[in-house]
């Protein structure tokens, strides 16, 4: 994780009393801090998870990041949620997943290669997938 700033977290209050948060260094670049856009997403699915049927549902977020709030909210409300996005952010976003608690139980971690679109499609089945975020 790059950047020249301390250690900051962010973090989101789930209605079911669970809490999201995230570790990221500002200025880190693309992949390695929260965008204003996964609160709101989060905030959304924690407000829709019962409309939405999430808790039975299997989601996959595209190019989450490694500080992904709507993600790993997902995680917490959907039955099972998929995260993905470069290489060079899976570990740091397994470790993400892992600190929240939902890694294996409730959250995979996968790669999503734009530049090698058959081996990413071959990571995926359409007919697992109920949710894309």
């Amino acid at each position: 994780m790059g950047g020249s700033g301390s250690v900051e977290k962010a973090g989101f209050d789930l209605s079911n009393g669970k809490r999201v948060e995230v570790e990221f260094r500002a200025g880190a670049g693309l992949g390695f801090v929260p965008w204003p856009g996964t609160f709101a997403l989060a905030n959304y699915l924690d407000k829709n998870a019962e409309e939405l049927e999430l808790s039975s549902k299997t989601a996959l977020e595209l190019g989450s990041g490694s500080s992904t709030i709507s993600g790993l909210a997902a995680g917490h409300l959907c039955k099972f949620t998929t995260l993905t996005d470069r290489p060079e952010v899976i570990q740091k976003l397994g470790d993400a997943a892992s600190r929240a608690g939902l890694l294996f139980d409730k959250v995979d971690v996968k790669v999503l290669d734009w530049g090698d679109l058959d081996f990413t499609m071959s990571c995926f089945r359409a007919e697992n997938i109920d949710l894309i975020i």
